[in-house]
């Protein structure tokens, strides 16, 4: 996580939001074991931002599962998203590829309404054995509501 956290900070000293970040947009160097050689690809749903001209993103753009709630409902949102899908993806990498508020089977409608009811719903974030402290911690950080309580790359 450390490499793609570094790959994001990157992207964002640069004024763009990825939107789409997601293990299939992350390839890992062949030759490399530790997997610290990551390539961040697919920026077609990219944007640059700029907040200091007071232009943030609103459209829905990117994939579902990996959205974070401001996007999901197509609120003001900058950079922060892509550290929403980071821990989504670290929430993966340390369970096999679940998912950490969405079930198969469950139905896109019910994770878009968990998203959108946040507010008064706080997702209840649940974490198995092999989830150290100071990964939950990380974790919670990364997938904080609202967003600016999320950490930045």
């Amino acid at each position: 996580m450390k490499s793609v956290l570094e790959g994001v900070a990157y992207i964002h000293e640069k004024s763009i939001i990825h939107r789409d970040l997601k293990p299939e947009n992350i390839l890992l160097e062949s030759d490399k074991a530790d997997c610290t050689d990551v390539k961040i690809v697919d920026f077609g749903l990219s944007a640059v931002f700029n907040l200091r001209q007071g232009k943030a993103a609103t459209e829905k753009a990117g994939t579902l599962l990996y959205m974070a709630p401001e996007q999901v409902t197509k609120s003001n949102y900058a950079k922060k998203v892509d550290m929403w899908a980071c821990g989504i993806i670290m929430y993966q990498l340390l369970t096999k590829g679940q998912h950490p508020c969405y079930s198969k089977g469950e139905g896109c409608e019910a994770y878009i309404r968990k998203l959108n009811e946040i507010d008064q719903k706080p997702i209840q974030w649940k974490f198995p054995s092999n989830f150290s402290p100071l990964a939950q911690d990380l974790f919670l950080k990364l997938c904080s509501w609202p967003s600016n309580k999320r950490y930045d790359a």
